[in-house]
């Protein structure tokens, strides 16, 4: 198995005395939640529990695939998470999100920008595909069209790397969204074209902001 040097890194420092991918047992005990919508529900109702008790979770991320030529399967309860929103013509937009968490052997963090969609208080179904495009904030209608900014950061705490979607292929399906809350799926190229990674999310604000 080809190693990443930033995985690598980021599994010594995380992984503490083991020699990074010496051992595949941290990844053999992740779950792709992914496959199993009960198991992934059941985790965001243990984070809206956490967060009635006063503890921070910004939500659940599950991703697999190949980041830097290596392959993953990772699960993270979110500890960090910012919703940004815009008001536009008395309108709330979804505008961007951003949430980081931890797994076996990096900090895994999901951004996307130009979300877009209206939101209110309370949840709503959704059901838009948009596409993976690195541009898409600079469109006039960013927040209306079907097209996303989205990155992958991994970090060690030492460094860290931006995987963005590649333009020509990957979508985001938006299925729930509200003014502190997003849930979707993705799938797409990520970095290098060979580099593909799916996944599912579900991000509750921990910090929401509105931007007029």
């Amino acid at each position: 198995m080809h190693r990443s040097p930033l995985l690598a890194a980021a599994s010594v420092l995380l992984g503490a005395c083991v020699a990074p991918f010496e051992t595949q047992s941290a990844y053999e005990e992740q779950a792709y939640l992914c496959d199993d919508p009960d198991a992934f529900d059941a985790r965001v109702e243990e984070c809206r529990l956490a967060r009635s008790r006063g503890e921070p979770c910004g939500g659940v991320v599950s991703v697999r695939g190949s980041l830097q030529s290596t392959q993953i399967v990772v699960e993270s309860e979110m500890t960090s998470s910012i919703v940004g929103l815009r008001q536009v013509d008395g309108s709330i937009w979804l505008d961007e999100i951003e949430a980081t968490g931890p797994t076996p052997y990096f900090f895994l963090t999901l951004q996307m920008k130009s979300v877009g969609g209206v939101v209110g208080a309370a949840p709503v179904a959704d059901d838009r595909v948009l596409a993976f495009d690195p541009a898409a904030e600079s469109r006039a209608d960013h927040l209306a069209d079907e097209r996303v900014d989205i990155a992958l950061r991994i970090s060690n705490g030492a460094e860290s790397v931006d995987l963005t979607g590649g333009a020509a292929d990957g979508t985001v399906t938006v299925t729930q969204r509200a003014r502190g809350e997003l849930a979707g799926r993705f799938e797409g190229s990520f970095g290098d074209p060979e580099d593909r990674a799916e996944g599912c999310f579900h991000v509750l604000g921990l910090d929401v902001r509105i931007v007029r």
